[in-house]
């Protein structure tokens, strides 16, 4: 049985990671600050501290695969500048000390797979950034383009996978458990003029992702962790929307107001930015949930 060590393991997309690897006949460790005993065999807890450069070098020593979630939620706070320091040395603290983990610990590691964001890329409605495009000038774009870059001394030691990651799309968390007190009401939020591209990917097929990047060992590099098609966010609201309550009323947030209330996190919420999802696909992954129709309907099924 083969071990898969998963960093920031007991949010939103580990907890379902989690599941998935188990259920595809993996041991899991989930490295926490605060560990806990699991009754589950194949399910262990393990210490972590990137900040004070803690690790029990004992379970680290022992897995096959690395995943690294690791990172302060983009949308939990409003972005002080204390904030934006946090969510940027989270990312590159932790990816940083699991590259000297690599190094200096003897482990039997042969994959190490580094999240990312498609917060790499800049706003423009009118093409599809590729995973060869450059990373914005503003806060995400240099925060993702430092993350990943703190994960490439890893390539001299290990199979290197980058997956920026689009909007995720599941009932625990994340945007739709946001928006479910207005579903709950029959709205749906339409934010700014709607029309912007969101680049999104279902949970379900995340992990799938994920799971395919350990089994398949051609897949290396940065990929782009999105749905074949993105779609319009007056379009996904109001499918999910429709998928949750059945019948619904469109709730506008205007642009000022959105920036008013969140200020340069506003700037997220209101750009519009297609991504392709043609380099993982070349690589032989196919999506369950392509497009936003079928992705609502499992989601509230």
């Amino acid at each position: 049985m083969e071990t898969v060590g998963i960093f920031g393991g007991s949010g939103f997309t580990g907890s379902a990671l989690t599941r998935l690897l188990q259920e595809s006949g993996y041991r899991v460790v989930v490295f926490s600050r605060k560990p806990h005993v699991s009754p589950d065999s194949s399910l262990l807890y393990s210490t972590w501290n990137p900040q004070a450069k803690q690790i029990d070098a004992k379970a680290f020593a022992s897995l096959n695969h690395v995943i690294n979630l690791s990172g302060a939620g983009i949308a939990d706070k409003r972005w002080t500048a204390a904030r934006k320091k946090e969510i940027l040395q989270s990312r590159t603290e932790s990816t940083g000390f699991l590259a000297q983990c690599i190094k200096d610990i003897p482990n039997r590691i042969h994959t190490h797979i580094n999240a990312s964001a498609v917060g790499y890329y800049g706003a423009d409605p009118n093409r599809y950034f590729t995973e060869l495009n450059p990373a914005s000038n503003d806060f995400l774009g240099k925060t993702c383009r430092a993350w990943e870059d703190s994960a490439r001394p890893i390539e001299s030691k290990t199979r290197l996978v980058i997956f920026r990651f689009g909007i995720v799309l599941g009932r625990a968390g994340g945007m739709l458990k946001a928006f479910e007190p207005a579903f709950a009401a029959h709205m749906a939020p339409v934010l700014g003029s709607g029309r912007q591209w969101i680049s999104w990917i279902h949970l379900s097929d995340l992990c799938r992702l994920l799971l395919y990047a350990i089994q398949q060992p051609t897949v290396k590099g940065t990929y782009n962790a999105v749905a074949p098609q993105p779609s319009r966010q007056k379009s996904l609201i109001r499918h999910v929307a429709a998928a949750a309550k059945g019948w619904f009323i469109p709730a506008p947030a205007p642009a000022f107001v959105l920036k008013a209330a969140l200020g340069e996190m506003s700037i997220e919420l209101l750009k519009s930015c297609r991504v392709s999802a043609e380099k993982i696909q070349d690589a032989g992954f196919i999506f369950s949930f392509p497009d936003i129709t079928t992705a609502a309907a499992d989601l509230y099924r």
